[in-house]
């Protein structure tokens, strides 16, 4: 009988020779620009990465080998249903070690192919990062595979950020570290710069110089400098001796700002001094300041800068869109600026575009910009983060008659923080007016952001376009599109269906047009939270009725348009308390129709106040840059709308991102009033709080009579005593019966002479005490 040896060989090659391991790594575990997506069939793990199409739409993956490969084969597998070409450069280890790999046509989307290349790999921790090289970004991409790649043992990326003058030693040096080994990180400041170090943050705390830091993950450490020496330039305009030759002393002044910005460092301040400045040019701010050194650019104190970008183009006939839609006044990609007193007017695009992080924008003054006059955010699809274009303020800013004719009227906002902005963007004290789209637009947010204090009106006013208007440059020199698609709301809190809880405080919305809504949730499917704010003479007043919202203490009266909803269109599941629209002790304050069914005088609600007149609300601001305080929004002596509100509101907390109880604790007298402004008796006195919940009296101080607000902790019997301050006793008022937990209010009338007292309440073993202070 004849034995076949070959299967038998076979096997036994097979158990003696090792099998070739493939490293796998998918598309989807990675960093991408895009999204992952599954509509086109073949992929092989949870999905494939669909490129944003445009130029450095990337993915970056990340995977550790336990040995070198110097040659390795790496196949990429992809596709492309298009014709076009989709070249990718490939960076490996910050190294560029493919300028330019090409992606064509695949055949069809679910046609997925594998290419080749060659790569020089590291042992350990690789990070490959491709990136796209046409505006059509890249294939769709499903995995790569290692040929013959050994998975190693897990390191760790140590990302240090210098923040300041100073460098940090590193000891080992490398790029990757192994899990459970320890760093050395000594913080050397400059001494050039007579620099301090302040300390670590991140994932290292503390403010020794010498720090051990253990990997057992990816870690993030920022060391802080300061620097004891600073700078301080100075640009004036041409014909006032502004030449970017001079040293850019006070005496021999920049004119440029850029000029200035490139001598710059964190901690340094720039002056411009009065005066009309025409730039040619966006100006960049892109360097990285700290907390403790800002890159500071301010007005000459007492000077007015009026900054006029409309000569960044010599022609507008027939203008690159895309062109104009970069041409901004200031683009801020870096962090820590601080903007301070400036006019920005006539750039093509935005007054001023932010995309870093922690800038503040203080009293400036933006108008007759070709797009929103301060846009905080990044661009439609891309990627958003918490703490990316995050915690910038703005502050006691106005932002008037910005105008996209480039775009048919419908983004040109007053302010706007949308596409794609991070967490805890702040406005506060500012003013928008007779924008073309919106008083404030948060279009496609997915993070909190905070307004309080700020008001708007006529917005989506579509005789706005018009050669009456003499400040208007573009308008003035050029045919004027006419064209209208603005909205005319006052705050627009969202879009796209994109969820964000914002919070909005004491702020006052009129005058829309258009579809123009004072508050309008804009299909935010998240909840938004209002309280203490205004609105009248919208097409719609409050419009939040995509998704359950927290609205109290607010005040809607005399829409442009007839109809209860008009006034409020809340969705099914809002909380709604102590609103004009509620019952509020068995009263609604402000109904859409009477008791007899006849529809109740909106008008009338217009006396309730000092002002709501346009002229109040343009007047100038405070000397402080705050803003004007002559009665507009501010309520009568005699209002209904005083001592209704509800003291516990709901907001957002600033790092959970989650609803809150938020205690009012500001207010005279015994409610917070509804509406943006408590009103205070005219001598100005602020209440005097109680430390205790369970003894409050209010108002206090008092002209006359006053509440008593009592809490008992004991039962049994208790008694409420007013002492002056020699201890003498002018009043006893026992109370029987008292349960523990019970409450009782009553109304307190002493004919006391002007002075300060002592309020005392003895309930069996506790005793509670309260300043009470006496009017004339």
């Amino acid at each position: 009988m004849r034995i076949n040896f070959f299967p038998l060989i076979a096997l036994l090659l097979l158990c003696v020779l090792p099998v070739r391991a493939d490293l796998v790594v998918q598309a989807e575990d990675g960093v991408y620009v895009g999204k992952v997506d599954t509509q086109h069939a073949g992929y092989t793990g949870r999905g494939f990465v669909d490129f944003t199409n445009a130029t450095g739409s990337s993915l970056l993956l990340e995977f550790s080998l336990a040995e070198a490969m110097p040659e390795a084969t790496v196949l990429v597998r992809w596709a492309n249903g298009k014709s076009d070409d989709r070249s990718m450069s490939f960076r490996v280890n910050d190294e560029l070690q493919i300028e330019s790999q090409a992606f064509g046509s695949s055949g069809s989307f679910t046609t997925w192919v594998e290419t080749a290349v060659t790569l020089n790999l590291r042992k350990g921790t690789n990070r490959l990062l491709m990136t796209a090289l046409t505006s059509n970004g890249g294939p769709n991409m499903d995995k790569i595979t290692i040929v013959g790649g050994e998975e190693g043992l897990r390191e760790y990326a140590l990302n240090l950020e210098i923040q300041g003058k100073g460098r940090v030693l590193k000891t080992p040096d490398a790029p990757f570290y192994p899990q459970g080994s320890t760093v050395e990180l000594h913080a050397f400041p400059d001494t050039a710069f007579d620099a301090s170090f302040v300390g670590w943050s991140g994932d290292l705390s503390g403010s020794d110089s010498i720090k051990l830091l253990y990997m057992d993950s990816e870690k993030t450490v920022t060391a802080t400098f300061k620097s004891n020496r600073h700078s301080v330039f100075y640009c004036a305009p041409a014909e006032k001796g502004g030449n970017d030759d001079n040293d850019g002393s006070i005496e021999s002044p920049f004119f440029n700002i850029s000029k200035a910005l490139s001598l710059m460092e964190p901690g340094d301040t720039l002056f411009l001094r009065g005066g009309i400045y025409r730039y040619t040019a966006t100006i960049v701010l892109d360097q990285k300041g700290s907390e403790q050194e800002r890159i500071c650019i301010f007005n000459y104190p007492g000077e007015n800068p009026v900054l006029n970008f409309y000569d960044i183009f010599s022609s507008y006939t027939n203008l690159n869109s895309s062109a104009r839609g970069s041409a901004r006044g200031f683009k801020i990609t870096g962090d820590y600026y601080y903007l301070k007193g400036l006019e920005i007017c006539q750039a093509p695009d935005n007054g001023i575009k932010i995309e870093g992080s922690h800038n503040i924008c203080e009293l400036l003054v933006l108008h007759h910009n070709g797009d929103s006059g301060i846009q905080i955010g990044l661009a439609k699809n891309d990627p958003d983060a918490p703490d990316r274009v995050a915690n910038n303020l703005i502050k006691n800013c106005d932002s008037y008659r910005n105008l996209d004719w480039g775009t048919g009227y419908e983004n040109a906002d007053g302010f706007a923080c949308k596409l794609s902005p991070g967490a805890n963007n702040r406005f506060t004290g500012c003013r928008a007016w007779q924008n073309a789209d919106d008083g404030w637009d948060f279009y496609m947010t997915r993070y909190p952001i905070y307004v309080d204090s700020c008001w708007t009106f006529g917005n989506g006013n579509s005789e706005l376009a018009s050669k009456d208007d003499p400040d208007w440059e573009f308008g003035q020199k050029n045919s004027i599109p006419t064209s209208w698609s603005g909205d005319g709301n006052g705050f627009k809190l969202g879009g796209d269906g994109w969820a964000a809880k914002h919070e909005i405080r004491h702020c006052i919305a009129f005058d829309g047009y258009q579809t123009g809504v004072g508050f309008n949730e804009n299909n935010n499917a998240d909840s938004l939270f209002l309280f203490n704010c205004v609105s009248w003479q919208g097409i719609k007043n409050y419009r939040l009725r995509a998704y359950p919202c927290d609205v109290r203490n607010c005040i809607s009266f005399d829409a442009k348009t007839s109809g209860q909803s008009q006034l409020y269109n809340l969705a099914e599941g809002t909380v709604s308390k102590n609103n004009s629209w509620d019952q509020i002790d068995g009263e609604v304050l402000v109904p859409y129709k009477t008791a007899t069914n006849e529809i109740f005088d909106q008008k009338s609600i217009y006396d309730e106040f000092v002002s709501t007149s346009k002229e109040d609300f343009l007047a100038p601001r405070q000397a402080d840059g705050s803003l004007p305080d002559n009665g507009f929004g501010r309520l009568k002596a005699n209002s209904i709308f005083i001592d209704r509100g509800s003291n516990i509101v709901r907001g957002v907390d600033p790092v959970s991102f989650r609803p809150i109880d938020i205690e009012l604790n500001n207010y005279f007298g015994a409610a917070v009033d509804l509406g943006a402004y408590e009103y205070v008796q005219p001598d100005g006195l602020p209440k005097i709080k109680s430390l205790s919940p369970r003894l409050k009296v209010s108002p206090n101080p008092c002209l006359q009579d006053c509440i008593v607000e009592m809490e008992f902790t004991e039962k049994g019997s208790a008694e409420l005593q007013v002492f002056d301050l020699a201890g003498k006793m002018l009043h006893v008022q026992k109370l029987s019966g008292v349960m523990a937990g019970e409450k009782r209010r009553l109304q307190l009338n002493l004919p006391l002479p002007e002075g300060v007292y002592q309020l005392v309440l003895l309930n069996e073993k506790t005793r509670e005490t309260l300043k009470l202070i006496k009017l004339r």
